[in-house]
């Protein structure tokens, strides 16, 4: 069984911190000190319990020695922190544990966007006042006696809530990725012969694409047109790009650069390409450049 991560890895900091009355307040009392020993804390508390760190004289020790303070400066700065009421003061005279509203709610918030199932906070530390959360699936707020587990293994002495599954962007990134369905044919990339069946075919807007031209093909045995302007049009490429496509192209020119870019299109997982147009442009251009003809 997977050992679940009570702690975060990152949490976000506010632009407007330093603009904090009690942040500036805390600075004028203890100099930049306060602020170092503040942070350090802050981050402990996201780091081991996710909304909150128990201090004892193990922790005041550590702060001290990383910051080149004494103890005593140490538990100073911590109890003007209570004071400014940057840490709980009440949760930390009965439980010596620093918390605060805004962390839990970061932390709650964090765990949420990162689709936790979990979230434990003791009941004793609880600050939050009652925000949406899950238990198995059934709405519940914090603060409300919890489902009854079966789980043996379960937490009895916190207050556990599960988050709702938040998989529905992924759901629809989902759905857009089998709705892009590859192209039943495409002419090949050798030399870009070959059609599309009528049933396959969408309607082609005469009118506003460019038509095919009567001229020769100078190079290569000609030009597949009709397949070109198919096959993007299968990719809805607007009739803009189509034109310009079919003139950097030739209108089709057997052997040109756009029939590998079609059958990379055409072959490649779904959801690869989020934008074919841009990459059959970007295929044209480099097909060009080692030719030494000029970019387009």
């Amino acid at each position: 069984m997977p050992r679940i991560k009570k702690g975060l890895d990152y949490y976000c900091f506010l632009t407007d911190t330093f603009h904090d009355l009690r942040i500036k307040r805390l600075r004028r009392k203890c100099r930049n000190n306060g602020l170092l020993v503040y942070f350090y804390l802050q981050t402990e508390a996201y780091r081991t319990m996710g909304y909150g760190v128990l201090l004892d004289a193990e922790l005041v020790l550590d702060v001290a020695e990383y910051f080149y303070l004494t103890e005593e400066e140490v538990e100073k700065i911590i109890v003007i922190c209570c004071n400014e009421e940057l840490f709980n003061k009440r949760i930390f005279e009965q439980c010596h544990v620093l918390t605060s509203t805004e962390l839990q709610e970061r932390y709650a918030d964090i765990c949420y966007k990162l689709r936790r199932q979990e979230i434990t906070i003791k009941p004793e530390h609880l600050l939050i006042e009652k925000p949406k959360a899950y238990v198995r699936n059934k709405p519940q707020a914090i603060g409300e006696e919890p489902v009854a587990s079966t789980d043996a293994a379960s937490p009895q002495t916190d207050m556990s809530f599960h988050c709702p599954s938040i998989s529905t962007h992924m759901k629809r990134n989902e759905m857009k990725r089998n709705e892009m369905k590859p192209l039943p044919f495409i002419p090949s990339p050798e030399n870009g012969k070959g059609m599309m069946t009528e049933e396959e075919t969408p309607l082609m807007e005469e009118k506003e694409i460019l038509p095919n031209p009567d001229t020769p093909c100078p190079h290569g045995e000609g030009r597949n047109y009709t397949g070109l302007v198919e096959a993007l049009q299968r990719l809805h490429v607007e009739v803009e790009d189509i034109n310009a496509i079919l003139k950097l192209s030739n209108f089709g020119e057997i052997g040109d650069p756009v029939w590998q870019a079609l059958y990379a299109l055409n072959n490649a997982p779904a959801g690869t390409f989020r934008q074919p147009v841009k990459y059959i442009y970007s295929v044209i251009q480099k097909a060009r450049r080692q030719k030494g003809g000029v970019p387009v």
